[in-house]
């Protein structure tokens, strides 16, 4: 749990152009990144001080660290030295090596369902349950669902209440006795507004990574 202040209440007690474009960030390490104005102002985005009730450590930031729910996590720059308000074009680090920006619909983070259990190639007898995680960023998850070898998706059940908007959940489903033999598992998450995961694979570089994910079961 981070705690801070709003980035927008800092900007605005700093006089922060509101027109402007983008907020930079500077770290003690030289790195750079920055978001659209419109997401600093979020409500959401913090100047984090500490975490989980104690002052940051070092490697999480300290002294003061960015927090911005929904984007992916080479924009929630460490270890803090300088804000600014920049009108025009702006590439961070990451930007600079070709990676999308977070004014870029791709910066958001991709809906996602994750496979924990079982593990991938697994041998099992008699009944089975999956489970896994899933995210959807900031737009919270609305629906994981599960398919076994192409066929028609089944509603996974998920642990409610998650504890906000922004956090994973953790889903089960239980498959009965899957008939012996070799069986392709995929799964999917569908976000709040009620688009579903991407369904075509991609490699993390330059979007994030998207895709089912997917385990073969061999039942005995």
């Amino acid at each position: 749990m981070w705690k801070g202040v709003r980035l927008a209440d800092l900007l605005q007690a700093a006089g922060a152009d509101p027109a402007a474009d983008w907020v930079v960030f500077t770290c003690a390490d030289g790195y750079t990144a920055a978001v659209p104005m419109v997401k600093a102002m979020d409500p959401a985005s913090l100047v984090a001080v500490q975490m989980n009730g104690g002052e940051l450590t070092t490697a999480h930031g300290y002294p003061a660290r960015i927090i911005v729910p929904g984007l992916y996590g080479m924009f929630h720059a460490k270890w803090i030295t300088k804000i600014e308000a920049v009108t025009g074009a702006v590439l961070g680090y990451w930007q600079q090596k070709g990676w999308t920006n977070s004014d870029d619909g791709n910066g958001r983070i991709h809906t996602v369902a994750i496979i924990a259990t079982p593990p991938d190639n697994t041998v099992v007898q008699g009944a089975v349950t999956i489970g896994g995680v899933a995210f959807a960023g900031d737009r919270r998850i609305s629906a994981v669902e599960v398919r076994m070898d192409g066929g028609a998706w089944r509603p996974a059940a998920l642990s409610l209440p998650p504890l906000s908007n922004l956090t994973w959940v953790l889903w089960t489903l239980s498959l009965g006795s899957p008939a012996s033999g070799s069986h392709k598992i995929e799964a999917r998450a569908i976000d709040g507004t009620g688009m579903p995961q991407a369904a075509t694979p991609a490699p993390p570089f330059p979007n994030g990574a998207a895709g089912y994910d997917s385990i073969t079961l061999l039942v005995a």
